[in-house]
């Protein structure tokens, strides 16, 4: 019998290698274009790349798992209510749940499309052994299709790797009381743009103090840091007063997670596991709640800095704050805020001028925002531009965790058209993927484009890479990059193969970033091309534009 060997997961490689030498006769399928490279990395044999042509659109997919997400935070809210009344759950583990409903509707869906194509075969599956959690490997995409297998009576084996600490005890070590009224800081991911961060913070005259985040810490020149701790080596009088009440919450809400799971996760070891992982956080949580209105019992802070990446303590410091109606000031923790998971009136928003659509909550309403004056050095001209010579083509994530952001054949088929235009044009095409998600073999395969067009991109900084071309095409999904276009006054368009989701949208204003379908783009240029006097109009339109939207943007200390 052939064997059928799944990878899902660039993880699940080096386990398929060593299962690998024991099968005499197998076929590798990958089901994400990310995967095609790394597969030629390996000691596995190329594989045969399936793609589900009729696929959930990433929009829809989107708001259904926002949607689902809140449904099932709410429940748990109110299942909770009468063991904390003094304070809501909702919205404390948004993303875990998003991630976790993504996972679930792509896999389920795709799993019924391949078992119809793959041939009658023993199929090996590899599971990493860890549950879901944010977008980390899981043992979901495999449990969903191990289920599949099952259900259909057909042969597999299941092999498990990966498990990982679950860090789910761990919380700040708020221990004594604040003798000052201070800015609460909590600011995981915001990696790129710490220091002005930290300097506008210092800059205000104010007391800062800052909780370490679990994952994805930066470093605040703080008044002073709370590290994090165990719960069992917590100082056990903190929680003295609330243990029975947070074991009773905990018992209520382990019950009530594995019934909300239940339709998903049928398999129920896993449903124990990923509940109890769910709970175990929902208990630190809660913890770190009392652990704050211990702490600030005396003196309550001033303000509430946090960014917009959940780390795991984002839900109680927004319960907190909006028990004691502190002003809440939420920085992107990529300039660009997308949404607002947690509802509470006394917020503000702060995010980059380009910023698109609006930021919002949950529900859909309008989250109070302003410009903030990230420090740059911006770069104008009016000289006429030369011919156009070079493009540059910027490629952002096509996938994560396997889940497409768009549809595979428009996708190729765009960038196939941006390169065919580009050899009709005598100009030179050169393209930059995103780092660590290179699609090399499939660009060069199905568009013909060579693959040191890919290599010599990567070898530069983005903002050497921009001042390097005439002028960029940001390709399908918005992203940051487009900055260093702008701030170079480097005309920028953005053509997108298949309409994007709200929430992408939200990474550029399209009235300074022209979004339009790939034909229409390519109209553009072509006026570009034929009448120079058309680029120059619209680059120094595009270069006002971008300065413009820095008119009422502020400093952060304006907001301190």
């Amino acid at each position: 019998m052939k064997n059928a060997v799944i990878i899902i997961s660039q993880h699940d490689i080096p386990a398929a290698e060593e299962i690998a030498k024991t099968l005499e006769e197998f076929e590798v399928y990958v089901f994400d274009p990310l995967l095609v490279d790394k597969i030629k990395g390996s000691t596995l044999p190329e594989a045969k790349l399936f793609i589900w042509e009729n696929c959930l659109e990433f929009p829809a997919l989107e708001k259904w798992c926002h949607s689902f997400a809140h449904k099932m935070e709410t429940e748990l809210d109110q299942t909770v209510r009468e063991i904390i009344p003094e304070v809501s759950i909702r919205s404390w583990q948004h993303l875990n749940f998003y991630y976790l409903l993504a996972a679930v509707r792509w896999y389920t869906g795709l799993w019924d499309e391949v078992l119809g194509m793959i041939p009658r075969t023993k199929v090996h599956v590899f599971m990493c052994d860890n549950p879901a959690h944010y977008y980390w490997p899981s043992f979901i995409p495999s449990l969903m299709l191990l289920q599949k297998l099952k259900q259909h009576g057909l042969e597999f084996s299941a092999y498990t790797y990966g498990s990982r600490p679950a860090n789910t005890d761990i919380v700040p070590n708020l221990c004594g009381t604040s003798d000052s009224e201070e800015i609460l800081v909590h600011l995981p991911t915001c990696i790129y743009d710490d220091r002005y961060i930290d300097d506008e913070l210092q800059a205000s005259g104010k007391k800062v103090i800052n909780l370490q985040a679990k994952y994805w810490d930066v470093k605040i020149n703080a008044s002073k840091t709370i590290g994090l701790v165990t719960v069992s080596n917590l100082d056990s009088a903190l929680l003295e007063s609330f243990r029975k009440k947070i074991d009773l919450f905990s018992a209520r809400i382990l019950e009530k997670i594995k019934s909300l799971l239940s339709p998903f996760i049928a398999t129920q070891a896993y449903n124990d596991r990923q509940s109890q992982f769910f709970t175990d956080i929902y208990e630190s949580q809660l913890i770190t709640y009392y652990l704050l209105e211990g702490y600030f019992k005396d003196s309550k802070p001033s303000k509430v800095i946090i960014s917009d990446h959940d780390a795991g303590f984002h839900g109680p410091i927004y319960s907190f704050a909006k028990k004691h109606n502190i002003p809440a000031i939420l920085i992107p923790h990529s300039k660009i805020s997308h949404y607002v998971e947690f509802d509470y009136s006394n917020l503000i928003s702060l995010s980059h001028p380009i910023q698109g659509n609006r930021v919002s909550y949950g529900d859909g309403r309008r989250v109070l925002n302003f410009k903030l004056a990230y420090p740059e050095n911006i770069v104008s001209s009016s000289t006429f531009p030369l011919p156009l010579r070079k493009i540059g083509l910027v490629l952002n994530s096509l996938t994560t965790d396997g889940i497409f952001y768009t549809r595979y054949a428009p996708y190729l088929a765009g960038i196939k058209a941006i390169n065919r235009w580009c050899l009709e044009n005598d100009i030179l095409l050169t393209i930059r993927c995103k780092p660590g998600q290179l699609i090399k073999t499939i660009l060069t395969e199905e568009t013909g484009i060579d693959l040191s067009v890919l290599h010599d991109s990567l070898n530069v900084t983005m903002g050497e890479f921009a001042r390097n071309c005439d002028l960029c095409l940001m390709y399908d999904t918005p992203t940051s990059a487009a900055l260093e276009f702008l701030r170079n006054s480097i005309p920028i368009l953005n053509p997108i193969p298949e309409d994007i989701s709200w929430i992408e949208g939200t990474v550029t204003n399209s009235s300074v970033v022209p979004r339009a379908s790939v034909g229409s783009i390519l109209s553009m240029l072509d006026s570009f091309v034929s009448d120079s006097i058309n680029l120059f109009v619209f680059r120094n339109s595009q270069s006002c534009n971008y300065l413009n939207s820095f008119r009422y943007a502020y400093p952060l200390r304006h907001f301190l």
